[in-house]
């Protein structure tokens, strides 16, 4: 805490110095749809983009590919067939820069009612994003929809989506939070901060018939995860310097730098703390990125001096 003094913080960012959930979007259409769309906005990078698509039961129809209108490359992670004709696909991209309304189109061979929804991170290992042996997928039927994985890394992003036919009431595995519940569908997420072993994924199904499904967990590896590292990972370094009321401090993570800068008129404040990982949440102030802000302050600043020289004057 500032006491009596005016306080700025601004950073500037190099590369990324954030992590985690970065968003998400859906998108839903009926009966004889070609096509399936979600908008999403994000406001870190780079970012690994997941996208699950449930295409509903006796159609036959199957994901054509997919695409958007930033221009960014789709790939395929699994396709999984469950009650004979339905389908549950998976696939990903990496965006190099925040999304603005990004339109994202999964097409179809012929029409069929679809489900789709996509998450993105920040702070992933955008060399080698996913961990070795994943996704892991099963299918079958009943009142829970199941799949048990072993990761490696302390941090990893937990991707996971599950699709059954029936119009049916989720419940979702423990620990991992819900992006969309729908009749068919329910994809989720968790950030886990340690390996897993024998992690149970289930999806409870509540229906009145006996439903099949089908689920898959994908999971994403963190720039600084100790499994692998890339992408940002590296050697932390941080400097501190001080000159009059401005203290800078420096830190820089393999190629990634951050700049955080504190200003006072009556005494040092000192700004602390650290974490790594997809539990990295980074807080700061928005930059002082216009000269209004700033000739508002030091109006401020000149008020307060005037006022102080007129009392000592009485």
């Amino acid at each position: 805490m500032v006491s009596g003094s005016i306080f700025a913080s601004y950073v500037y960012m190099f590369g990324t110095v954030s992590s985690g959930y970065d968003g998400s979007a859906c998108g839903y259409v009926t009966k004889g749809a070609t096509s399936d769309s979600a908008s999403l906005t994000t406001s870190s990078s780079p970012d690994v983009l997941l996208l699950a698509i449930s295409l509903e039961p006796n159609t036959s129809v199957t994901v054509s590919g997919v695409s958007d209108t930033t221009g960014l490359h789709w790939v395929s992670r699994t396709s999984l067939t469950y009650s004979t004709t339905g389908t549950l696909d998976e696939y990903y991209a990496i965006s190099t820069g925040p999304l603005s309304a990004d339109s994202i189109t999964a097409t179809f061979s012929g029409g069929s009612p679809a489900e789709m929804c996509v998450a993105a991170f920040a702070g992933a290992n955008t060399t080698s994003p996913f961990e070795s042996g994943f996704p892991v997928s099963a299918s079958g039927s009943g009142s829970s929809a199941s799949v048990s994985i072993s990761t490696t890394n302390s941090n990893d992003f937990l991707f996971s989506a599950a699709a059954a036919t029936g119009n049916n009431t989720w419940t979702s595995p423990t620990g991992f939070t819900s992006i969309a519940s729908r009749l068919r569908f329910n994809p989720t997420y968790e950030i886990v901060t340690s390996p897993q072993s024998n992690l149970a994924v289930t999806y409870g199904i509540s229906s009145s018939s006996l439903p099949s499904w089908a689920v898959f967990v994908d999971a994403v590896r963190a720039a600084s995860s100790s499994g692998g590292g890339g992408g940002s990972g590296g050697t932390t370094t941080t400097s501190v310097q001080t000159t009059g009321t401005s203290t800078q401090t420096r830190t820089r993570t393999g190629t990634q730098t951050s700049i955080s800068t504190v200003i006072t008129t009556q005494q040092t404040s000192v700004l602390g703390g650290g974490c790594s990982g997809f539990s990295c949440f980074p807080q700061y102030i928005t930059p002082f990125e216009n000269y209004t802000t700033i000739l508002i302050i030091i109006t401020i600043v000149a008020v307060a001096g005037i006022g102080v020289w007129f009392a000592r004057r009485k």
